[in-house]
């Protein structure tokens, strides 16, 4: 499922650390221990919450500000796929955008810790490491199509 997918991507890249927001991280939590317990969580169980906070914060997730103009349907002269069609790539792409950035922020520590560095050792770990990173974000913004990434 997408959500077990998920949660093996946030487990096995340690990105629940780069989440910020912790009502997200609490979102995240309450939706896992649902899933365990094979509650088939939905929207509702969150936009019917106790906490406010996270009512709010997932009725503003949930708002959508964009639609698909009618005159695409004419000038394309079929069918448009919707996000339930393309859901898998959305949640691929998501997720390795959300990589992305984890390593942008490695490469920025690794970055400083190779400015102050004082022997070649650490010089020469901190190179092999901005490689490391480099490489993968390489790999990362090939798969998701993207040349420059800010």
């Amino acid at each position: 499922t997408v959500a077990a997918y998920i949660f093996t991507e946030l487990e096995e890249g340690d990105l629940e650390a780069m989440i910020e927001n912790p009502q997200l991280i609490t979102i995240i939590h309450k939706y896992k221990k649902w899933y365990e317990n094979n509650e088939n969580p939905t929207d509702k169980n969150f936009l019917y919450d106790e906490d406010a906070g996270i009512r709010n914060l997932v009725i503003t997730l949930m708002e959508s500000q964009t639609e698909i103009s009618a005159n695409w349907h004419k000038k394309f002269e079929g069918k448009i796929d919707t996000r339930d069609d393309l859901y898998k790539e959305e949640v691929t792409s998501t997720l390795s955008y959300f990589k992305l950035r984890k390593i942008k922020k490695l490469i920025a520590e690794n970055q400083r810790e190779m400015e102050t560095a004082t022997d070649e050792k650490e010089q020469f770990i901190c190179m092999k490491m901005h490689m490391a990173l480099k490489q993968q974000e390489q790999y990362l913004t090939k798969l998701i199509g993207t040349v420059i990434f800010k």
